[in-house]
């Protein structure tokens, strides 16, 4: 039996690694591509060791990628913070409080979650142009601020670990509602909110679609349309194109090592 369990687990760990090679395979080569000092013709020459920073001071120079990488973190921060904020406060509602509708309108929101992110890309357009916010932050804090995924996560997260007598009993004590919330549901939800704000972050952060459709020039663009921008002028130029999505990639990467613990418990949280 100890035999079998142990052939067992050698298999599941060789299953494991095979599939993390498969999925870390392609960044591992386009940071070893960014870094290249000599031109990549052939497989074998992204393996060469001669390393340089010339890549990215030479993207940094040369394109607008600073200003880019600006605007995906102001638009990425705000939407981050705020989305997340709003989020827990409608949860919050939709949790603790009963009112007429309450279910007809979570539902909604749920119903909302159905539809592709295409489907309104559109209709926002249209609504941001005669607002005259196209190609301005606005679109990206109207859009974002407001999560019906965020509300569905919170909601489940508020009605699993707040206790309903405590916010009864900050009541009889005289707590007004956001007095309540702030010093009470807010420091409990705390890891809810962690996970709301790292899916709101990677998920604005690789925004391509409603960034290129709500910029119309190059100072607005996020970092994903002008990388697309990029890949298409210096096609040839591979080592110029790799350092430039190893920028843009590397922000989302360095936030699923340091919390993919609290990406895992999200996930956990919507199959409960």
């Amino acid at each position: 039996m100890t035999a079998v369990r142990y052939t067992k687990n050698i298999l599941i760990y060789v299953c494991l690694i095979i599939l993390a090679v498969i999925f870390a395979g392609p960044f591992i080569a386009m940071f070893l591509v960014a870094f290249q000092a000599n031109p990549v013709t052939s497989a074998r020459d992204i393996f060469n060791l001669n390393f340089t920073l010339s890549n990215f001071i030479r993207v940094f120079n040369e394109s607008r990628l600073a200003r880019w990488f600006l605007n995906s973190v102001i638009t990425t921060g705000v939407v981050t913070v705020f989305g997340t904020f709003f989020s827990s406060l409608s949860a919050y509602v939709m949790a603790k409080k009963d009112f007429p509708g309450k279910e007809l309108i979570f539902w909604l929101f749920l119903a909302v979650l159905m539809f592709p992110a295409h489907a309104w890309i559109i209709p926002m357009f249209i609504q941001m142009s005669r607002m005259g916010l196209v190609n301005t932050y606005w679109p990206f804090f109207l859009s974002g601020t407001s999560s019906a995924f965020g509300i569905f996560l919170l909601r489940q997260y508020i009605e699993q670990n707040v206790v309903s007598d405590i916010l009864e009993a900050a009541r009889i004590d005289g707590c007004g509602e956001f007095r309540t919330y702030f010093h009470i549901v807010l420091p409990t939800i705390i890891p809810g909110l962690i996970t709301l704000a790292i899916f709101l972050f990677i998920q604005w952060w690789g925004q391509f679609m409603f960034a290129l459709i709500m910029t119309t020039s190059g100072d607005m663009y996020t970092l994903p349309v002008g990388v697309a921008l990029l890949r298409g002028v210096a096609q040839s130029n591979l080592r110029f194109v790799m350092a430039t999505t190893a920028v843009a990639v590397l922000p989302s990467i360095v936030v699923f090592i340091f919390f993919q613990n609290y990406l895992m418990r999200g996930v956990v949280m919507q199959l409960d």
